[in-house]
């Protein structure tokens, strides 16, 4: 859990620039439709579709890929660190199993435990991972509100 929290703290600003990124695509795409007649009066449809072209593809996909790659790095370590746990507690428990102090069925038992606790975690982190996200959009609209005009 301290993972996800660490992870999300570092990916925020990263969130940050996604909604920004997504903010700037909706408000060219806005303009576009409200310029319509203006866009088709003075021919300017190729320039515009090239440049929301680029604002949807090129950009959008930096910031993108760089989103992406920062969860794949934390799913990546979380699973590297579950598979840690899963073998030391394999071997902790067959370990017990060779001196007769735990039976098949208690090995069965930690092992469906491990399971349910992974599982539990994993989703844990991918609600702290969403709520960064959300929170990340949340934030430039909250600007929004508290401007002062």
């Amino acid at each position: 859990m301290f993972l996800s929290i660490s992870f999300a703290k570092r990916k925020a600003p990263v969130d940050e620039e996604m909604a920004a990124q997504s903010s700037a695509t909706t408000a060219l795409m806005s303009d576009s439709i409200l310029n319509v007649l203006n866009i088709k009066i003075f021919a300017q449809r190729n320039f515009e579709s090239k440049k929301y072209a680029h604002e949807t593809t090129e950009e959008y996909k930096k910031r993108g890929k760089r989103s992406w790659e920062m969860n794949a790095n934390q799913n990546l370590i979380q699973s590297l660190l579950a598979i840690v746990l899963e073998v030391v507690s394999l071997l902790f428990v067959v370990s017990m199993w060779q001196k007769g102090l735990v039976t098949v069925g208690f090995f069965v038992l930690v092992q469906a435990y491990m399971s349910r606790i992974f599982d539990f975690i994993w989703c844990i982190g991918r609600a702290i991972k969403n709520f960064g996200e959300a929170l990340s959009s949340a934030k430039e609209m909250v600007e929004i509100l508290d401007q002062r005009n």
